[in-house]
C-alpha cells in the first residue's frame, strides 16, 4: 500500500510543472516590437513573455523570476517581420 502511494506521490510531483518567463533585462529601448501576443504565437516549447522592447518568445524558466507572461489583449499586434505558423494546441 505505501509503495502505491509513494508511485501516485511520484507521477503526480514529475507531471506537475509550472512554467514561468525568465528574467526581464533592465535596458530601456527606443521603440516598442511585439514577436507575439500570447503563447500561441511562439513555438510549442516557449512563453510569451513582456519586454522593455515588446513582448518577445522566451524559453521557460522553472523557478518565478521579475519576468511576466503575457495577458492577451485584444489590441496587441504582432510585427511582420515575426510572422509564423501558429503552434495549434491538439484538440
Amino acid at each position: 500500500m505505501k509503495i502505491v502511494f509513494l508511485l501516485t506521490c511520484l507521477i503526480v510531483g514529475v507531471t506537475t510543472f509550472e512554467a514561468f518567463c525568465p528574467a526581464r533585462y533592465s535596458w530601456d529601448c527606443p521603440y516598442f516590437v511585439n514577436e507575439c501576443c500570447s503563447d500561441y504565437d511562439c513555438e510549442e516549447n516557449q512563453l510569451c513573455c513582456e519586454e522593455n522592447c515588446g513582448n518577445t518568445c522566451q524559453f521557460y524558466s522553472s523557478y518565478p523570476t521579475n519576468g511576466h507572461r503575457v495577458e492577451y489583449y485584444s489590441y496587441c499586434r504582432v510585427d511582420p517581420r515575426f510572422t509564423h505558423p501558429p503552434h495549434i494546441p491538439p484538440p
